[in-house]
């Protein structure tokens, strides 16, 4: 993933339109956008702006994609490589991964079925001394 992705995707999940962004901080949209895309280099002039205008963001994760998104703080957003593409994830939508990857554990899955059956018998096992 390049800066213009990362970019984009951090001022996404921020609640930032390309136009908006553009708007509030005086860069031109079309000339942005070129960059997002890959299709211009950013400068120093605009990296410096961009830093100015979103403090938080992590300039180390913008131009490398290491380390936290933001600074002072845990990161919002993950990327994770699937065969398919690049997909890009919030902190609930990588929880939910994360799980799914977990359950796919055939010892997980045997657990989990273990604690169904004795629920399921503890629940048959207090009706049955209901009805009695």
């Amino acid at each position: 993933m390049d800066i213009g992705k990362r970019l984009s995707l951090y001022l996404e999940n921020n609640g930032y339109s390309k136009k908006m962004f553009c708007h509030i901080y005086g860069f031109s949209y079309n000339n942005f956008v070129s960059m997002l895309k890959g299709n211009s280099p950013f400068g120093l002039k605009q990296l410096n702006k961009i830093h100015e205008a979103l403090p938080k963001l992590n300039t180390h994760w913008l131009l490398y994609g290491e380390g936290p998104i933001e600074l002072g703080g845990e990161a919002q957003t993950f990327s994770i490589l699937k065969e398919e593409g690049e997909m890009y994830m919030n902190k609930d939508d990588m929880m939910e991964f994360i799980l799914l990857k977990y359950l796919e554990n055939e010892n997980i899955q045997k657990r989990i079925v273990k604690i169904y059956k004795d629920d399921i018998k503890k629940k048959l096992t207090e009706e049955k001394f209901k009805q009695e």
